[in-house]
């Protein structure tokens, strides 16, 4: 009778340890679901904010000058701000740097050319004149 107890007490352990490893593993998938999305949106906070500068230095008169700094993280991971320029377009592509990448594209009017820096050491400019928007840096 005890031996028959002890086996049914070792198959609830195993059985109880078995679910809760199964519980853990889905738990931490679900956490770095959560992380990922939130570097997503905060990726694409940056982008939106960028769009819309370069969006108001298109609509307003010559002249128009505004000064940004990025900031040089993404919830902790290091990113990176590449511009493609196309006939029809211009694309700027912002990649988290590490394991599991995380990209936004942003898609801007033909007429921007330059670049940006990222990080609080650089002033970014962005600048309309005779039509074309110039993004320009400097160090602090």
């Amino acid at each position: 009778m005890k031996g028959q107890s002890s086996i049914e007490a070792s198959l609830i352990i195993s059985f109880m340890l078995l679910v809760f490893v199964a519980f853990v593993g889905i738990l931490g998938k679900q956490l770095v679901d959560v992380s990922k999305d939130n570097e997503i949106q905060a990726l694409e906070k940056i982008g939106d904010k960028l769009f819309t500068e370069v969006h108001s230095a298109t609509k307003f008169e010559d002249g128009y000058r505004r000064n940004i700094t990025l900031p040089s993280k993404v919830k902790g991971k290091n990113y990176t701000i590449t511009f493609l320029t196309s006939v029809n377009h211009s694309e700027m592509v912002l990649t988290t740097v590490g394991r599991n990448n995380i990209t936004d594209v942003v898609f801007l009017p033909t007429n921007v050319t330059g670049e940006l820096k990222v990080g609080n050491q650089y002033i970014n400019t962005i600048t309309s004149n005779k039509g074309q928007v110039e993004l320009t840096w400097q160090i602090r």
